[in-house]
């Protein structure tokens, strides 16, 4: 953020509140630093596409399912932390709390190709009570070696099957950080993952369906919700309990603005609790005045999932 870090002092931002929404979709809330600001709570189904439902090319796409088997394997992997491929270093934000402050964890999940480029966020938010991961990704074997969740292959709602068991090990790796928080004593309900792009579908993954109880929430940001995360594979108590927060540029050429749309509308037929932000004129890549735009709303996710004093 470097100088925008005082962003959060020097701007006076008016928080307009989740919409309900009934039968149309506001536009445009207000505008901040050149970034307008729509944002909806989704209370009904099919108000969004589910992404997969349309034919594409002439023919269906392709959704292939996690089945029990697969689950459990990953899940039996989070327990041993055996991996089949090398991740990176786990980064942790400053300032550290400490054990007596340590509260709650947000693990927070970069994009493809980042290297420690979110640690910084966690100076931000001013939260001394949470805990922030940066846990990094494998290097990949295409791209020159850049990390990566799964396969650039995979990217999009249609084309998990792709690298169907990169994606499921990412979110067991990330299940087995999460083991480790409740093992200090964290309960799930003040854990929070956050992934940005790729790191978005291995959270929502990971939280929505590597989970034998439901977690405080997930942060998606410019990301899409990879197609084996289905009715079969989501628990009622984990879609009913665990709060969901989208934000998206209406320009994200990379991660398409509908699949972000239509990740909201398949979670909220799910029966997730699901909040869906968009920000016109941005797009895939966060600079200082789109930081300055989106790290207000997600402190406000935050603070509401995890408060100071714990419920």
């Amino acid at each position: 953020l470097g100088n925008r870090m005082a962003a959060r002092w020097s701007l006076s931002l008016s928080r307009a509140r989740p919409l309900s929404v009934a039968t149309t979709i506001p536009k445009i809330v207000r505008r901040v630093g050149g970034v307008q600001r729509a944002s909806f709570s989704l209370h009904r189904p099919s108000l969004f596409p589910s992404p997969w439902r349309k034919e594409s090319g002439g023919g269906k796409e392709i959704r292939r399912m996690a089945s029990k088997s697969e689950m459990d394997k990953w899940l039996e992997a989070a327990k041993d932390g055996k991996w089949p491929r090398a991740f990176g270093n786990m980064d942790v934000g400053y300032p550290q709390p400490t054990e007596e402050e340590h509260s709650a964890t947000v693990i927070w999940l970069h994009g493809l190709g980042d290297v420690s480029g979110w640690a910084h966020v966690s100076e931000y938010f001013e939260m001394p009570w949470v805990k922030f991961l940066f846990p990094n990704a494998p290097e990949g074997k295409v791209m020159c070696g850049f990390p990566q969740w799964f396969s650039p292959s995979a990217l999009g709602p249609s084309k998990s099957h792709n690298d169907h068991d990169g994606l499921l090990e990412s979110a067991a790796f990330i299940s087995a950080i999460i083991l480790k928080e409740k093992a200090r004593g964290i309960p799930p309900g003040r854990i929070v993952l956050a992934g940005v792009s790729q790191g978005g579908a291995v959270a929502l993954t990971s939280g929505l369906l590597l989970q034998d109880e439901p977690i405080g929430g997930i942060v998606g940001l410019s990301t899409w919700l990879p197609s084996l995360v289905d009715g079969d594979g989501l628990g009622q108590e984990v879609a009913a309990k665990t709060e969901v927060l989208l934000c998206h540029g209406t320009r994200d050429t990379t991660a398409k603005f509908a699949w972000g749309e239509g990740a909201a509308g398949s979670l909220s037929e799910l029966g997730v609790n699901v909040r869906f932000t968009a920000y016109e004129d941005m797009g895939h890549g966060f600079h200082d005045e789109e930081m300055a735009e989106v790290l207000p709303d997600i402190e406000d996710f935050l603070r509401e999932i995890l408060p100071e004093t714990p419920p």
